[in-house]
């Protein structure tokens, strides 16, 4: 655990905490979640105005010279101040910092010179970045998985608009991007309000009826083609129009009949014959290993297939023009 983390006071962690009544458990819980999370969640953007304090450590390279400049940032553009000649002309030179990211070189020409400039930080930890940066893809995931499960129609709207920033950073021409955009513009703008909560009401499914066991209504129609598919292609070279819509038509009674005998006769579905670990087995070697690598305090580290990567996973997404 790293310093910030360690610092927490001793009265978020009573020795007695396993003793005490569920309401207060749930506090000291909540309590102790909220300063986790305050060091390791990280904001998609800086959302402060007044970034005057914020300053980039830049190599920069004119013919062939190389120079270490501190480029104070002012309006998401870090500002370089050159001088030329023996009149000491100074020329500003603006940089976007959304193109700024650590170890990737900005190439601009300047009054016919080229000018390269990059991002350096020398206390820079390519692990806790990694780690960081893989934590924010995992509260994504985990808060879509639960709205999905839950049928929460209201929140699926907002974790398509936090996938929104990922899917951009990936692709401009990403599908997943048009998919989550058109999504919204219907359910919240184009639809009226009744139909808007037909249509989110009707992108979840549970067979079962039981709480927290919706799934996605598009991954149970992919699963109910795939078994068409199946049964058509048993049809071998009597795939006529009319059988195939014959079988189609009965695909639902041929299911329901093949996984009733299934269950009275005891056929169980083929899996792999390796032996599956305990959870808890799984979890102290997690533990162990995480302890030995500490992934969450800054030592310089660097990894060789992430050198230079950002905690920030959006951070190489131009911020004006996604606007």
């Amino acid at each position: 655990m790293p310093e910030e983390l360690s610092e927490i006071p001793e009265s978020y962690l009573p020795t007695n905490v396993h003793l005490l009544h569920k309401e207060k458990r749930e506090k000291i819980f909540h309590q102790t979640m909220d300063k986790i999370l305050d060091k390791i969640l990280v904001r998609f953007w800086d959302l402060e105005d007044d970034q005057s304090s914020l300053i980039l450590d830049l190599k920069v390279n004119i013919q062939s010279n190389e120079f270490l400049i501190q480029a104070p940032v002012q309006n998401g553009y870090a500002k370089l101040n050159l001088r030329k000649g023996k009149e000491n002309r100074i020329t500003i030179i603006q940089i976007p910092i959304a193109l700024l990211t650590i170890g990737k070189s900005v190439q601009l020409t300047v009054n016919g010179v080229i000018v390269t400039a990059t991002r350096i930080n020398k206390e820079t930890d390519d692990i806790q970045n990694y780690s960081l940066c893989f934590l924010q893809y995992v509260f994504l995931i985990w808060n879509f998985m639960d709205a999905i499960k839950e049928g929460d129609i209201l929140r699926t709207n907002v974790c398509l608009k936090t996938m929104i920033p990922l899917f951009y950073c990936h692709s401009e021409l990403s599908k997943y991007l048009a998919e989550c955009i058109d999504y919204i513009q219907k359910t919240e703008i184009l639809l009226s309000t009744k139909m808007s909560m037909k249509v989110r009401a009707s992108s979840f499914i549970n067979k079962s009826g039981r709480t927290g066991k919706n799934k996605p209504a598009d991954i149970e129609k992919e699963n109910q083609v795939k078994l068409l598919k199946e049964l058509i292609r048993g049809l071998g070279s009597n795939k006529t129009e009319n059988a195939i819509i014959g079988i189609s038509k009965a695909a639902p009674v041929i299911e329901s009949v093949v996984h009733q005998f299934d269950e009275e006769a005891g056929i169980c579905e083929l899996r792999t014959t390796h032996k599956s670990r305990s959870l808890e087995n799984d979890l102290m070697v997690m533990l162990e290993k995480t302890r030995e690598l500490d992934p969450f305090s800054n030592q310089g580290r660097s990894l060789h297939s992430f050198k230079g990567i950002n905690a920030n996973p959006v951070y190489t997404v131009n911020k004006e023009k996604f606007q």
